[in-house]
């Protein structure tokens, strides 16, 4: 009787063995898939901050293509008003009516070359 009291022992402790190794395995399997659904919120936020920054990637080099252009543009405008101080120097030199004409022409060069800008502006703009 004592080896069958052993037995019964035995066997209950090897039941609980089983018993304590299925709950650890459902414990491993629930942690286990809490960690892929982590990793996958995860992916799924590391999508959306790619695709938010290359959004802002796109809008930075559109802000910095304006203001190479408007840099370009002042150094025309500096050009321009340098080109008409050095003018306006030598005008000083010149009689009233040589002044006068120079003027004129100076205007009329401008009024076509906002002519030929706005003509340029809406072609770029269709």
């Amino acid at each position: 009787m004592d080896i069958d009291h052993e037995l019964t022992q035995s066997l209950n402790d090897w039941s609980n063995e089983f018993v304590k190794i299925k709950y650890l395995q459902g414990e491993y399997r629930r942690k286990h898939e809490g960690k892929v659904k982590e990793i996958r919120e995860m992916e799924d936020q590391l999508a959306e901050c790619r695709t938010e920054l290359a959004t802002m990637i796109t809008s930075i080099s559109l802000q910095h293509q304006e203001i190479v252009q408007i840099h370009n543009e002042l150094n025309l405008l500096y050009e321009k008003e340098t080109a008409l101080s050095r003018a306006k120097s030598r005008s000083k030199l010149l009689s009233p009516k040589t002044m006068n004409d120079f003027n004129k022409s100076i205007a009329f060069k401008s009024t076509i070359q906002d002519h030929v800008q706005q003509a340029h502006d809406h072609i770029y703009a269709i």
